[in-house]
């Protein structure tokens, strides 16, 4: 394989300008090494990076897509009750009381005709406990997220 001569701005027998195992390297993987026209220093290739960035964006995007697939609802403070018409939504509870009820009655459908759930986040500052039909109880630290199911004549506790 033959080796690739330096730039014409580069003198021979410079440390820029030599012919060696590293440069050989280089040239025979197709790596390509960039010059400031100005500097006529060697400047970084960025097109392992740019793809990279691009791939980042791509997951970023899809992700905030999937997650707004979920129409949120923030619950009014001091508010204790979730109404049966919030299923199938994400409601956020926010100075929300201790003990929050669920439809006294579970509701059998729901959103789009499946079984009726609500994803509850607790956004603070207290903890708060779910109470339903059945002594079902779920109980939510700041932060953490449950999903509500309507299991028959009760209800039901999926953690994410």
């Amino acid at each position: 394989m033959e080796i690739p001569a330096p730039p014409a701005f580069i003198k021979a027998g410079t440390i820029q300008g030599r012919h060696d195992l590293k440069s050989c390297f280089a040239a025979s993987t197709g790596f390509v090494t960039i010059y400031d026209r100005d500097t006529r220093s060697r400047l970084p290739d960025l097109r392992g990076d740019m793809r990279l960035f691009i791939l980042y964006a791509a997951i970023f995007a899809l992700q905030t897509q999937l997650s707004s697939s979920e129409e949120v609802v923030r619950l009014p403070p001091h508010t204790a009750t979730i109404p049966a018409a919030d299923g199938g939504k994400l409601v956020e509870l926010l100075y929300s009381p201790p003990a929050i009820s669920l439809p006294k009655e579970p509701p059998q459908v729901g959103f789009h005709g499946a079984g009726w759930w609500v994803d509850v986040r607790n956004l603070g500052p207290g903890d708060v406990s779910l109470e339903g039909k059945g002594g079902f109880t779920a109980h939510l630290r700041p932060k953490e997220t449950v999903r509500i199911r309507a299991a028959g004549t009760g209800y039901t506790a999926v953690r994410p």
